[in-house]
């Protein structure tokens, strides 16, 4: 998980922030993202997929050949669907074609980056409320993480630029960059190490 270091401002946040590592030791850390135990159902790393997102990636693929699948309409003559493609399980017509290699480009969608930027500033002086109300370090970073948590979350949502690929908004059937089976939005989590 990537950790973001930020300075804190302000005379009151850093004198409840530095009593309560006084008090508490070093204290507790708090990581806010994809944990590293997140993971697809086949096994990919959920953040592997959100860093792709967040930077942007180049895919090549070799040259080889790929079955596609249609389906025919009820006749016979032709193909519904105005020939688009079909899942397998739909499909009652397939065939197979030679592709040359090509690259996928996956644009960057700083999603990551962007919440940090938008909410920075309001974390230290939220923690030092909290703190100075007398909450215990263990409860305030509890309280964090779920906040923290739930601006990301909202990041994701928010991100729509730039767009799907037309393909894509073909395959899913809508235009949400980030958003395909909701998989990766419901696996932002976070904790609190002591």
């Amino acid at each position: 998980m990537a950790q973001f270091e930020y300075s804190i401002g302000g005379d009151k946040a850093i004198s409840a922030i530095a009593s309560a590592m006084l008090k508490y030791g070093k204290g507790p850390k708090l990581k806010v993202g994809f944990l590293e135990n997140a993971t697809y159902p086949d096994g990919t790393s959920v953040a592997m997929v959100a860093m792709i997102n967040e930077f942007g990636a180049t895919i090549s693929r070799e040259a080889g050949q790929v079955t596609i699948y249609r389906k025919t309409n009820k006749a016979g003559t032709g193909f519904a669907r105005k020939g688009r493609f079909v899942k397998q399980r739909e499909s009652n017509f397939a065939s197979t074609h030679a592709h040359g290699a090509y690259e996928i480009k996956i644009p960057p969608r700083p999603f990551f980056r962007t919440m940090i930027s938008q909410n920075q500033a309001s974390w230290a002086p939220t923690t030092a409320r909290l703190l100075m109300q007398g909450m215990s370090t263990d409860q305030v970073m509890d309280l964090m993480g779920q906040e923290i948590a739930g601006q990301l979350r909202a990041s994701i949502i928010a991100m729509n630029s730039p767009p799907n690929a037309p393909s894509t908004i073909r395959k899913k059937g809508f235009n949400d960059p980030l958003i395909d089976t909701g998989y990766m939005l419901s696996r932002v989590d976070y904790e609190v190490e002591s």
